[in-house]
This record gives C-alpha cells, structure tokens and sequence, in this order.
C-alpha cells in the first residue's frame, strides 16, 4: 500500500520486474475507462490502443502489460495488502454504481464544491491523488448519493414507502448495463 502522505506518486508501472512509464493525469485513466467499455471498438482494436498509455509503447503487448494497466487504473497501490485466499470462480460482475460520463456534471460539482478543484481548468491531477479524493466526497456529495442508491439492495430497506421511493429514485438514475448469459440465466433462478 502507498502511503500518499510522504511516498512520490507512480509514473510506471511494474511490468515483470521492469518499471514501465504511463501517463498519469486523471483524464487519461477516465479515457481509458471508456475505451475500455467502447463496444464500437472490436477487441483486438481496444486492446492494441490500450499501448497509448505507456509513455513508450511496448513492442508486444503482453498480458503482464495489461494487468499492469488494469492495477494502475483500479489504484490498487492505494489499497491495503490483504491475505485473500484465491477463488477458483471469476469474481460476479456487478451493475455499475458510477459512471464517469453520465455523471459527469455531479462529479464536476462535488470537487468544485468539496475541493475547490475545477476538474475543466486544473492543469494535473495525478490519477492516485484524483481516486483518493474521490473515494473521500463526503457522504453528501450528489456522487456518493447516487452510488448509494444504485448500490443499496432493497432487501434491506423494510419500510413500505421508503422501498418504494428508493426503487424510483434507482430506476431514475440507472446506468445502462448489459448483463452477461450467465447473470441473466443466475437472475432466472434466483426467481423461479
């Protein structure tokens, strides 16, 4: 874990023992985001491209240079170490609970209003620093409102009215997403 009070912030990544130079402004890291969810782009495509963000292309791109990429984007340095055993089942993938371009404008508010930052004018903002300052809005902030209530189970909620102003209030603010075979098959029998 990267101790971002007196530890310089990454400009690599660690690719099989090599540092490897990336970009680092938060722009980038969000452009990459999308390039990785552009399903316009075929695969092969979106995965060649993804060399733009080594301050120096690699020749190959390897899988190492890829996971590298992904930690970085994730911030995993950012995150405590844990001993987590290893599950032999891919992790479910959940619905988004945020998304940089449909919520832009919130996102742009809350770090005028909270940081006194304006994301369209800063010059820099390394990507780190950018994830711990979004990870932090306050509870208040229309983002980590928004992710709340596209995160939060209605199971949970047991009044009546209370349920039923969260459901419209998710269905108002839901995030396009497309479900795999298999979550739609799990969906099925979770209901039948």
């Amino acid at each position: 874990m990267l101790n971002l009070l007196y530890e310089s912030l990454p400009d690599y990544v660690d690719v099989a023992g090599r540092n490897c130079p990336v970009v680092t402004d938060f722009r980038e890291w969000i452009r990459f985001h999308d390039l990785l969810t552009d399903k316009e782009i075929p695969e092969r495509s979106r995965i060649f491209m993804l060399s733009d963000w080594f301050r120096t292309p690699p020749v190959i791109l390897t899988e190492s240079h890829l996971k590298a990429l992904l930690d970085f984007y994730h911030a995993k340095l950012l995150e405590p170490e844990r001993d987590m055993p290893e599950s032999k089942e891919p992790p479910k993938r959940k619905p988004p609970v945020f998304d940089w371009k449909l919520d832009a404008a919130d996102l742009l508010a809350d770090f005028r209003r909270c940081y006194q930052i304006n994301l369209l004018t800063v010059p820099f903002l390394h990507w780190f620093e950018f994830c711990a300052l979004f990870r932090t809005l306050p509870e208040e902030s229309r983002c980590q409102k928004k992710i709340w209530y596209r995160s939060v189970s209605l199971s949970e909620i047991k009044d009546k009215n209370e349920k039923k102003r969260i459901r419209k209030i998710k269905r108002d603010i839901a995030i396009p997403y497309e479900m795999s075979d298999e979550e739609i098959a799990a969906a099925f029998e979770n209901h039948f």
